[in-house]
């Protein structure tokens, strides 16, 4: 997918509203490999959920998740459902 995504506040937007840019520390990198094969109906979020039991909260603070391996047979939908719920999950455990 290759999609990167961060949280920006009011006064981030208004400034990219403004000067058309906005400035970020570019974030270290975590490393996901997933590998094996997945179990019959076992599915994104499972692989998500299961990621945020093993993964500290604090091990995130600031820290990008790249998700690597077998990914490729997985479908779009469920690869979009790991990116959008590993964010909405760390925010949760805070």
């Amino acid at each position: 997918m290759g999609a990167f995504v961060i949280g920006v506040g009011s006064t981030e937007i208004c400034g990219v509203l403004v000067t058309g840019e906005i400035w970020i520390r570019v974030p270290h990198s975590i490393r996901v490999q997933w590998s094996g094969r997945l179990h019959h109906g076992v599915t994104a979020k499972d692989m998500v959920l299961n990621l945020c039991a093993l993964l500290p909260m604090e091990a995130c603070d600031y820290r990008v998740i790249e998700y690597a391996g077998r990914l490729s047979r997985i479908a779009d939908g469920d690869r979009l459902t790991l990116t959008n719920m590993a964010l909405s999950s760390v925010r949760k455990l805070a």
